[in-house]
Formats: C-alpha cells, structure tokens, sequence
C-alpha cells in the first residue's frame, strides 16, 4: 500500500481560508441535491450520468478547497 504524504499545514491567509471554506459550503450544498435526487428511484434510471457527473464536480471542488487554504498548495496539487 502507498504511504499517505504528511499533511500540509493549512495557510495562514485568512482570505485563502475563507474561500476554501465557501467551496466546501458549495460542495456540501451539492453534496445534498445529488443525495436528494438519487432518492427517486426514477431519477436514479434516467440520470445516472448525470448523479456520477454532480459527485465527480464534489469531489473536485473539495479539492480546490484544501488547495486554496493550503500552506503549499503546489506540494498538495501533486499529492492530489
């Protein structure tokens, strides 16, 4: 198994902080619609694509997160 790198302390910039945290808010906001939808079983058949579409841009803008509030952010983007 690969080792996990050592975790890069958050800046210190209270802006890069706060913007992270606004994409977090936004993930978790799409994080829910994607959860709601794929409650409806018909939804789920018809727009499939669309459900692994909503989580993959979670996914990304959780990273875009940590990235912003990273203390380096250039040693996090290749970790990621």
């Amino acid at each position: 198994p690969a080792s996990r790198p050592e975790p890069v302390p958050p800046s210190e910039d209270q802006l890069s902080i706060r913007l992270g945290e606004e994409l977090d808010y936004v993930r978790r906001l799409l994080d829910a619609t994607g959860d709601l939808l794929a409650a409806d079983p018909i939804f789920i058949r018809r727009h499939a694509v669309t459900l692994q579409s909503l989580d993959r841009v979670a996914q990304i803008l959780g990273h875009l997160g940590e990235i912003i509030r990273s203390s380096d952010p250039h040693s996090l983007v290749e970790s990621i």
